[in-house]
């Protein structure tokens, strides 16, 4: 009986083309971008931005999109089905699960509470409890995972195919990252980016993406895990006070909030290395 996690990709590393890649990045780019730009533009002849929100979260699905686009150019249709079927495996095992639900959420509640006790105030949260669940999940469809992970998850794939692990997630960090660039000049509720310096940004997409990379390759290529890991980035920043309202600050929060995700995938792989795998999608071990 065939799994998700059990497929194996038809081709091995060194027969495969550099076709899917190609038409990965080209889809996952211009696809976002240019639903962006153009909202870019009507945000400029005076579209109010809440009006541009569901253009803004169609662009982001861009990934989801080219992912499977991709996959299929690699093999066949029958392996792009279960390339999202990987999305469903529950699979990861309990370290791995416990890291990317709660890793960045927690350092980020230590994050805000630190800077409330140096202020002389007491820790703030931005939600409700009862707000959570819907909070949960609107993030997980809507916010970003869902749209983005399937796309990086095959990116991540690819780039471990040609590069050392560390170069393969500083690279995927760092493209990451370049993809939301034009996000940076839209004012749309829900949305960031307009208020963070774009290289402290960059600086904690890469460090966040070591994080999600640790969750990924020890759960076995999990991209569940991705999902998890990058819902709970959203989370961190919707639960408690990271990024501060204001335009032209530095965001000290959310640069303490990345280095210490950083440093927390130091220790993990520390503790336990994960090993990208070349070509195939194990069932990670029971933990």
């Amino acid at each position: 009986m065939t799994t998700a996690a059990s497929i194996a990709d038809t081709a091995s590393p060194g027969e495969k083309s550099t076709r899917g890649l190609a038409v990965y990045l080209a889809v996952g780019f211009i696809g976002a971008w240019a639903v962006w730009i153009v909202c870019g533009l009507m945000a400029r002849h005076g579209t109010p931005g809440s009006a541009l929100v569901p253009a803004v979260i169609a662009g982001s699905f861009a990934p989801f999109v080219a992912s499977g686009l991709a996959t299929w150019l690699d093999s066949n249709t029958r392996a792009a089905l279960h390339f999202y079927r990987r999305g469903l495996d529950l699979r990861m095992g309990w370290p791995v699960f416990g890291v990317s639900v709660f890793a960045i959420p927690l350092l980020g509640v230590a994050v805000a509470a630190a800077c409330a006790t140096l202020a002389g105030q007491s820790l703030a949260f931005q939600m409700g409890w009862k707000d959570v669940p819907y909070a949960y999940v609107w993030l997980l469809i809507l916010g970003g995972p869902l749209a983005e992970e399937f796309g990086w998850s095959y990116l991540s794939d690819r780039l471990d195919e040609r590069l050392a692990p560390f170069s393969s997630n500083l690279v995927l960090g760092l493209i990451w990252a370049l993809w939301h660039l034009p996000l940076f000049f839209l004012i749309v509720p829900g949305l960031d980016q307009s208020l963070i310096p774009y290289p402290v940004f960059v600086v904690t997409a890469v460090c966040f993406r070591f994080l999600m990379a640790w969750c990924y390759h020890h759960g076995g290529r999990n991209i569940l895990s991705n999902l998890l890991a990058h819902n709970g980035m959203n989370f961190a920043l919707s639960l408690v006070p990271i990024v501060l309202p204001v335009h032209g600050a530095a965001q000290w929060r959310l640069v303490a909030l990345g280095v210490l995700s950083g440093l927390c995938a130091a220790v993990l792989y520390r503790l336990a290395p994960a090993t990208p795998l070349r070509g195939t999608v194990r069932a990670p071990a029971s933990s």
